[in-house]
């Protein structure tokens, strides 16, 4: 017999899917592997920041090299020499210590073709004055260090201009060939030699002479008249190769407010710039320009220097007064920083003292010193002189006379034949060691530029 129950069909029941388990990762199994895992991306960073500070460094060091370079040098020496100061303790006993090594210069010195010119050192007006003086008619120069240098053996200048660092300008009259023979010369005192410039005709005089420099200088010329009496002076510029006629006197203006022996006198010089040309005779100074036209007179005036280009000091002969004379304005002034009664000023080359000198006493020694405007005594025991070594005024040494035994009317001093040297900064006196045949000769100087 059939079963007829439905048969029982069994459901099927499918197996959840399974999800796929991820790897367990070594770090979660491991704290320390996590740890290790950071430490890398630290030093990855790092070494990347590394990298860019080199970069960086290595930039710069191309830009300023040269400049850390030099700055870290010195920084390290400083520390070094401080640590070594600060730490270091000898337990050896003192030695004496050496002097510092002589650095070598890293430059050699490299000598200039002989093609180049080599350039005078610049002009040094100090020390450069010798003291020149005359021996048994012989010109003699003695330097700073008393080195004696026989200059002229015969028919030496009782006078001379000098006009640069090297050279005196002067003229001789000699008569020993039976003619009356004038001429002009410059000596070069560093060499000694002696150079004829121009010569007169023998039948003239030379009167006056002025130097500038050696091509530049001017003569004044007497010609005798008919009857053989010289009253006429021709003064003649020369300028190289060039001689040029500038003025004649004649006469009376030979003369000029004579205000008696003494007082007067002739001189010709040259402005400091050659701009002008100055005559004395007796007590009138006539400015010329170099065309020879008359500029200016000053009446009652001698003794005159050029103390810049277009100003003369000189002695106001009425006011018994120094005075200044401004050339292009014609203006007079008078100095009172100096006193009355000085005479016979000289110019340093400087261009910035003048000596002068009074009879008061036995004659004193003064200087002006033209920046500043004053005036001081030196010293005493001279009435002339002249500038030497720098600083010293050198002349004849003076004392109290009879009045039939001096050697100027009127006056109670003169010269006893012994020579002096007064330095007018310290006022210290030296006496020069000269016998009777010697003595000091008259030296005019300009202001060398």
């Amino acid at each position: 017999m059939t079963d007829s129950r439905p048969e029982t069909i069994e459901p099927i029941v499918e197996e959840p899917a399974i999800n796929p388990v991820s790897p367990v990762l070594s770090s979660e199994l491991d704290p320390d592997a996590k740890k290790t895992e950071k430490t890398k991306k630290f030093t990855l960073i790092v070494t990347l920041l590394c990298a860019i500070l080199l970069m960086l460094i290595t930039g710069a060091y191309l830009i300023f090299g040269k400049k850390i370079n030099a700055a870290w040098n010195v920084l390290i020496s400083n520390d070094h020499a401080v640590a070594e100061e600060d730490t270091y303790i000898s337990l050896d006993p003192p030695v004496e210590e050496l002097p510092p090594p002589v650095s070598i210069p890293t430059t050699p010195v490299v000598e200039p073709p002989a093609s180049f010119p080599v350039l005078p050192p610049a002009v040094d007006v100090t020390g450069s004055l010798p003291f020149f003086f005359q021996k048994d008619g012989a010109l003699w120069m003695q330097d700073m260090n008393g080195t004696e240098t026989l200059l002229l053996s015969t028919m030496a200048p009782d006078e001379a201009y000098a006009y640069d660092q090297s050279h005196l300008g002067y003229d001789i009259c000699d008569a020993r060939s039976g003619t009356w023979q004038c001429s002009v010369k410059s000596l070069n005192w560093k060499t000694a030699t002696e150079t004829t410039l121009w010569s007169s005709e023998p039948t003239q005089l030379i009167s006056l002479v002025a130097f500038f420099d050696q091509d530049t200088w001017a003569v004044g010329v007497l010609s005798p008249n008919s009857e053989g009496v010289s009253r006429e002076r021709k003064t003649y510029l020369h300028e190289g190769t060039t001689i040029s006629y500038l003025f004649s006197k004649t006469g009376r203006d030979l003369d000029c407010d004579s205000l008696g022996w003494g007082d007067g006198g002739r001189s010709l010089t040259f402005s400091s710039d050659a701009s002008y040309l100055l005559e004395t005779e007796d007590n009138c100074i006539s400015v010329y320009d170099m065309a020879g036209t008359q500029m200016t007179k000053i009446p009652g005036a001698n003794q005159p220097v050029w103390i810049n280009d277009t100003q003369i000091l000189y002695r106001d002969a009425f006011g018994d007064k120094a005075a200044l004379w401004t050339v292009p304005t014609s203006t007079r002034s008078v100095i009172d920083a100096i006193p009355s009664d000085a005479h016979r000023f000289t110019i340093n080359p400087d261009g910035d003292r003048v000596a002068f000198f009074t009879y008061q006493g036995i004659g004193e020694v003064w200087m002006y010193n033209i920046p500043a405007g004053t005036a001081i005594r030196v010293g005493e025991g001279m009435i002339d002189g002249s500038w030497t070594f720098d600083a010293d005024v050198v002349g004849q040494l003076t004392d109290t006379c009879q009045p039939d035994d001096c050697h100027e009317p009127g006056q109670t001093i003169s010269n006893t034949g012994r020579s002096i040297r007064i330095n007018s900064e310290s006022k210290t006196v030296t006496q020069l060691d000269f016998d009777s045949s010697a003595y000091p000769i008259k030296i005019l100087y300009s202001i060398w530029k």
